[in-house]
């Protein structure tokens, strides 16, 4: 999960922080939080300038994600782990009736980010998903 060489292990960090540092904010505090919590704003600038700012974001895993079936090469990293319920949350809280102002500019993900949706689905299918997976978030 965490590479077995020294600049494999370092890449690995690396989206980790930069999944941390430029996903989570625009996923989950500027998008699925406030729409699970009812506190979206309703100002048309900001929802444009939010969903900008979710679509650079997913575009930047979608980008990394046609040149290796994972975020650092052909095996699951530790990235990976960290990214999956960022953009679980997200498409929960994109597919929210209360969400409709967010457009269709990111769903549905299959058409938006087809290597991302590819992605996803591989995650989904691993040994064990099943039972990482919250109950709540199959609703």
């Amino acid at each position: 999960m965490f590479g077995v060489t020294p600049k494999k292990t370092s890449l690995i960090w690396q989206r980790v922080f930069e999944l941390t540092n430029y996903l989570r904010a625009p996923l989950i505090d500027d998008v699925a939080r406030p729409i699970f919590q009812g506190r979206f704003t309703d100002d048309l600038a900001e929802i444009r300038e939010i969903t900008a700012t979710a679509h650079t974001a997913l575009t930047w895993a979608e980008d990394i994600l046609s040149i290796s079936p994972y975020l650092t090469g052909n095996e699951i990293p530790a990235a990976d782990v960290v990214l999956m319920p960022y953009v679980q949350s997200f498409l929960r809280a994109a597919g929210k009736p209360s969400a409709k102002f967010l457009g269709d500019a990111s769903l549905p993900i299959e058409s938006s980010f087809p290597n991302l949706a590819a992605w996803a689905a591989q995650i989904e299918a691993l040994p064990g998903y099943d039972r990482a997976c919250p109950p709540h978030w199959r609703d």
